[in-house]
């Protein structure tokens, strides 16, 4: 077992080499890109990459203090599940009562990637890819829908 020292400074040198392995994937493509994730534009919706010591997870969460808010945008990419399921190949988990590691309880719709560690760096390169492919992937899908989410918000914060 590692100490939470341990496990810190293992996630940083991952999270670090990540970065590293994007920075030279981009450059050999040609791309300028920066990840989305929290900068989505909508409130209570982030897109998110999730490492552990037996899986590794790309998706879109939906977190916010009211649960009607939450429901709402669940609700709105249900609608759209069709062509995000068909995206990723019906690969993807619907979660409506995902538990963080705080406890919290949130909407989450992701990729998993069972059987590789975070603790294993040989296992890096090949969770490197999954991240890189998937949320590539997951950032272009949302971007082309994203008005589509956006649409109706003062609604949905007029409700809470």
């Amino acid at each position: 077992m590692y100490t939470k020292e341990e496990v810190k400074l293992i996630r940083k040198k991952f999270w670090d080499h990540f970065e590293t392995y994007t920075s030279k994937r981009n450059k050999t493509l040609r791309k300028k890109q920066k990840w989305i994730l929290q900068k989505t534009g909508i409130k209570a919706l982030s897109l998110k990459f999730d490492v552990t010591n037996n899986a590794a997870q790309v998706g879109i969460e939906i977190a916010s203090k009211g649960i009607q808010r939450q429901l709402k945008y669940y609700e709105k990419l249900q609608s759209l599940k069709n062509l995000l399921d068909t995206e990723f190949e019906h690969e993807l988990i619907w979660n409506d009562h995902y538990q963080l590691e705080t406890g919290k309880e949130v909407f989450r719709i992701y990729l998993e990637k069972k059987g590789m560690s975070l603790f294993n760096e040989k296992d890096w390169t090949l969770l490197f890819d999954f991240f890189y492919t998937n949320m590539t992937k997951l950032e272009t899908w949302f971007l082309e829908y994203k008005d589509i989410l956006k649409m109706n918000e003062e609604e949905i914060f007029n409700d809470e």
